[in-house]
């Protein structure tokens, strides 16, 4: 969670092809490491955000040569999975995320040159933990793994058609 001011309508703009919706707090427990409710931490007045795919999109795609998950992308995630709440959230959240790969070129391998805008070079020197956490939750991902071929890139953030 970050406080997003008023910048929401560039958030929106980043998250294009995906609908902003508002959680209850209320429904929202944290991960970090403080004994400290959610609630409190927040104040009084306070909105939690999410973006989720809009009804009638294929929420249960699997990533393929097509549209793979950029590797740079999942660096950064996991990167923020353990600068958040440690090694074991990385480790939950990867055992516990559907989608993943099914067939070489799943994963975009593209550490050498991040296609993903927020990319992070701390993160990518972390390439080798990151590989171990995927391997030890997620074996066939790094089977799926590659550099090489064509997908549309036009539709990584998210699947949309060329014209949306």
């Amino acid at each position: 969670l970050f406080r997003a001011n008023e910048s929401l309508e560039r958030f929106d703009e980043r998250e294009r092809g995906y609908v902003r919706v508002e959680l209850p707090v209320s429904r929202v427990s944290s991960v970090s490491k403080t004994s400290v409710p959610l609630a409190t931490m927040l104040g009084d007045g306070a909105r939690i955000w999410c973006y989720v795919l809009p009804s009638g999109k294929d929420s249960t795609a699997v990533a393929d040569e097509h549209y793979p998950i950029l590797q740079s992308y999942l660096d950064v995630v996991l990167d923020g999975c353990v600068e958040t709440a440690g090694s074991k959230f990385a480790q939950n959240f990867l055992a516990g995320t559907d989608g993943w790969c099914t067939r070489r070129g799943g994963i975009w391998q593209d550490r050498e040159h991040p296609l993903y805008p927020r990319h992070s070079a701390a993160a990518r020197r972390r390439a080798r933990t990151w590989d171990s956490l995927l391997r030890a939750a997620q074996p066939q991902a790094i089977a799926c793994r590659t550099g090489s071929g064509v997908f549309r890139a036009w539709s990584l953030w998210p699947r949309a058609s060329p014209t949306a």
